[in-house]
């Protein structure tokens, strides 16, 4: 990617569209990198101060056994703290319709689809000023793409997102850039 000028605004809802292979996992990449570098080595990338994200990667890793450790560990997390966020994280697992009994269950014996709705439903309800999805449709079905775009909207939420589905792309993204 060369000469590449990327401005993102409070609300803005971005979505990357493009062939496999052209690079659009490569930029939320290189994005989440800006945010998580202290000193770049290229001075003409810029990052803003106290900017917080949340990455929803194509293949969620989880680095606890069970999704009630994992909310367990979002609860101590700064960026999770607030009013009703638990019980929200909640709702949203309900409404993505992850099984009753997901809390207690190893997050090894969910599906692919089921550990993608788990991850979503952390990332939404995190305190973060952007949130960057890859591919959050896949594995998923119809009925999830309604449930995710009512998520997104109803939260007012910063989003760049790389997406396939074209009927995603224009109810959910504000912009999109195509590759």
């Amino acid at each position: 990617i060369k000469e590449f000028d990327f401005k993102l605004f409070s609300q803005d809802r971005i979505g990357i569209a493009g062939r496999n292979g052209v690079g659009k996992s490569t930029l939320l990449k290189a994005l989440v990198s800006i945010f998580q570098e202290e000193n770049p080595q290229d001075a003409s990338i810029w990052k803003q101060e106290n900017i917080n994200i949340a990455y929803a990667m194509q293949e969620p890793e989880f680095h606890v056994p069970t999704a009630y450790e994992l909310l367990q560990s979002m609860e101590k997390n700064d960026l999770f703290k607030a009013c009703n966020r638990a019980s929200y994280f909640l709702e949203l697992c309900e409404r993505f319709d992850l099984p009753e009994d997901f809390l207690n269950r190893p997050i090894e014996t969910l599906s692919s689809g089921e550990k993608k709705k788990l991850d979503l439903a952390r990332c939404i309800c995190s305190k973060s000023h952007i949130l960057i999805m890859d591919e959050p449709l896949n594995y998923m079905d119809v009925n999830f793409r309604e449930q995710l775009t009512k998520a997104i909207l109803e939260k007012d939420l910063t989003v760049v997102f790389v997406e396939h589905d074209e009927r995603f792309l224009k109810e959910v993204a504000t912009r999109i850039v195509r590759m």
